[in-house]
């Protein structure tokens, strides 16, 4: 049977926007819910920040490790001292204490160099806050993106990674360990919420219950209603986990093209390309397609008819995408009623398809703004490292 992809209405929006608000509502009276979240230990950038007091940042996630030295000359802003560099990272590591040891040679010679006593690290990796005296460490509660470490799950990595530097004659005054979100949500003053869309996205925010920000979990938010191409892009891979993320990220959006492609009655070959191309250049790959762009697709020798077909279904995967994620910061606006009382709402954000998609940005945009009712600012911030520095100079 042949089924065509469909974009969103306004009343499914408005009950998915309603769902996430039950399901964060079951979650802080720890009942049922699809929802994670941890308290990340920290509250929204609304206060001065430390004075000539120099600052390492640390951001390990996938295949790379950055490190930068920054401080604030005014309290009010953060400037660089040294740029961040890039370098790769070992993603394979015998034990907990490997991983550790690799980490703090890698980093104590930028410290030093930059006489850096605090430590903001981006940690992209799942885990819970702890805190550790006047540190902020971290607890590795799931491993991703190929980090391979035997031992790791459980063992709180910021302890051991603060051990390891005083062991080597360099104890830290502060060490604060976030994931992006919540860096993203600390690049600008007075902003209660942030959004990370990439591969895959997340979103942080304060709560009414919570006045320090929370990292939620919303890439496994099950509230949406599946298509049957993201359905069988779920039933392919840990099926019920990561739900909203499956419908709608940069690692899937070409998965779910190639399967509205199949259920749309079009050529088998042609969903084999997609499939092959996406496995290259992920979310780039839609989103070309979406502005009738098709040399990723030469080997598929594409008719007419074939690509104007590709195009719109590729569009609604975006917009059914950003109309999603649209919904779940409505729904964080509604449930803080207290801090959107005066002017626009600044959310920041970031992610290749906001960064990279004006129509994507634009439509996420109208989308939280109609849903809330509220002025929407939404912040483009295009690297988040900044944020970790503001974490470590807050006090």
């Amino acid at each position: 049977m042949v089924r065509k992809l469909q974009s969103l209405s306004l009343k499914q929006l408005k009950s998915f926007q309603k769902e996430f608000e039950r399901q964060t509502r079951a979650r802080l009276q720890r009942r049922a819910s699809s929802l994670a979240w941890f308290d990340s230990l920290i509250g929204p950038w609304e206060g001065k920040l430390m004075q000539k007091t120099p600052v390492a940042v640390v951001e390990l996630g996938g295949s790379f490790l950055r490190l930068g030295v920054a401080e604030s000359g005014d309290g009010k802003t953060v400037g660089w001292l040294k740029r961040p560099q890039s370098q790769k990272a070992v993603n394979y590591h015998l034990n907990s204490q490997d991983f550790v040891d690799w980490l703090a040679e890698k980093t104590l010679p930028f410290l030093k160099a930059g006489r850096a006593k605090r430590v903001g690290f981006i940690f992209s990796y799942p885990h819970r806050p702890r805190l550790n005296g006047r540190h902020i460490t971290g607890v590795l509660t799931r491993l991703t993106k190929a980090l391979v470490i035997p031992d790791a799950i459980g063992v709180n990595v910021g302890k051991m990674y603060l051990t390891a530097l005083s062991h080597r004659g360099w104890p830290l005054k502060k060490l604060v360990t976030i994931n992006d979100t919540v860096a993203v949500a600390l690049s600008v003053p007075g902003a209660w919420m942030g959004l990370v869309m990439g591969t895959g996205a997340n979103i942080c925010s304060t709560h009414p219950k919570l006045k320090r920000l929370r990292n939620i979990e919303a890439g496994n938010f099950d509230g949406g209603t599946h298509t049957l191409a993201s359905l069988a892009v779920d039933l392919l891979e840990r099926p019920g986990e990561q739900t909203m993320e499956k419908q709608t990220t940069g690692r899937y959006q070409y998965r779910v093209l190639a399967f509205a492609a199949l259920t749309a009655g079009m050529r088998p070959e042609l969903a084999r390309a997609i499939m092959v191309e996406g496995d290259k250049v992920e979310s780039a790959l839609v989103g070309k397609i979406s502005r009738g762009q098709f040399n990723l697709l030469k080997s598929a020798s594409l008719t007419k008819t074939e690509k104007q077909e590709l195009k719109i279904m590729a569009q609604i995967i975006l917009e059914n995408a950003w109309q999603m994620w649209g919904a779940v910061l409505a729904a964080v606006v509604k449930m803080n009623p207290e801090r959107v009382k005066n002017g626009p709402v600044k959310i920041p954000v970031t992610g290749g398809v906001i960064l990279n998609e004006p129509v994507f940005f634009n439509g996420l945009k109208a989308t939280v703004g109609k849903l809330s009712g509220k002025k929407i600012e939404l912040v483009k911030i295009v690297d988040p490292i900044r944020g970790a520095a503001v974490a470590a100079l807050v006090e």
